[in-house]
């Protein structure tokens, strides 16, 4: 008797088990399928948008690697890897992070096969403006254009119109960012408007000493006040809207009263930057990817101005700039 009663309770101790082992079997099969139709129906919403879901949106279960080429996709989650994120994504690994970053530089730099970028400026030339305007005379305009060609000749520096007539004492600096305002239909701006401690935390120190540009502030509603010292650099302006994502309002400033807002500007403490120079852009898209894999961003952001791709890299979400680190790149030119 014994040994019969110890048989129906092992085979009823393992009926209640494969039961509690179908039912597990069977919940866990609902819930995967909950999930997989939940994660179906995102992607068909990004492809129907056009969009590919970024890794920090609500939507989306699980985080989407930013590189096109990815072939592992959200499987890296289980690598416990939440940064380093690049212009928004998220990337699963040190390979795609360089993919994303060399698709970044090959946009940057696109211009054509000569790699050149030619600009267009379609404008009424300052001389016949200022003439027009009664503010210099035929004979004076003649003589800054001869002594601009001479100067040429002699391999000198170039110098715009408006210099030369400054120098020959026909116009005043004020007069012609007068006539560069309207030249170009842009705002006059003032150095009384500098706010120093917030304007160099939205570019390079080495760009403001070289760019003839300097940020005046950032207005109440967002938007970038650029001051220019000739003519405004629209590809510029573009450059620092795309970097912080916000709109910039170009604008012109007399030149003595430039160089003294640029000096106010050179004493206020900058982002820390980096500099590197290599020799080509696969040497680029490494040396990028080797850096914003040691800093780990929350995000970044890669832009090209004139020669210099300027990375800018935060370590949080919403870009405080106090933890924000810079690095110009330029390629090497050798003879």
């Amino acid at each position: 008797m014994p040994v019969l009663k110890r048989r129906r309770m092992a085979e009823r101790v393992t009926g209640d088990g494969a039961a509690a082992r179908a039912l597990a079997e069977n919940s866990s099969g609902r819930s995967h399928g909950k999930i997989s139709r939940m994660w179906s129906e995102d992607r068909e919403k990004d492809a129907a948008s056009g969009e590919k879901p970024r890794s920090g949106d609500p939507r989306s279960l699980l985080p989407v690697c930013g590189n096109e080429r990815c072939r592992t996709g959200w499987l890296r989650l289980w690598r416990r890897r939440q940064t380093p994120r690049f212009e928004g994504f998220w990337a699963c690994s040190p390979e795609c992070l360089e993919e994303m970053v060399r698709a970044a530089i090959l946009r940057e730099s696109g211009s054509g096969s000569s790699g050149e970028i030619v600009e267009h400026r379609h404008r009424v030339p300052l001389g016949l403006m200022l003439y027009a305007q009664g503010l210099i005379t035929q004979e004076q305009l003649r003589a800054a254009v001869e002594a601009q060609r001479n100067a040429v000749l002699r391999q000198e520096p170039p110098r715009r119109i408006g210099r030369w007539l400054i120098q020959q004492a026909s116009l005043d600096e004020m007069q012609l960012a007068r006539a560069l305002s309207a030249q170009w239909n842009c705002p006059l701006f003032s150095a009384e408007r500098l706010d120093a401690a917030q304007s160099a935390q939205l570019m390079p120190r080495l760009l403001v000493e070289t760019c003839g540009a300097a940020p005046l502030r950032q207005a109440s509603s967002g938007r970038i006040l650029m001051a220019f010292e000739d003519a405004p650099d629209h590809c510029l302006s573009l450059a620092l809207e795309r970097m912080h994502g916000v709109g910039v309002e170009a604008g012109v400033m007399a030149a003595n009263e430039f160089r003294q807002m640029r000096e106010s500007l050179m004493g206020a403490k900058f982002p820390k930057l980096r500099l590197m120079e290599v020799a080509n852009r696969n040497v680029l898209a490494r040396a990028l990817a080797r850096r914003i894999e040691h800093f780990q961003p929350m995000d970044a952001a890669l832009v090209r101005v004139r020669e210099y791709y300027w990375l800018r890299m935060w370590k949080t979400l919403d870009r405080d700039v106090g933890g924000a680190e810079d690095l110009l790149a330029v390629e090497a030119t050798f003879s």
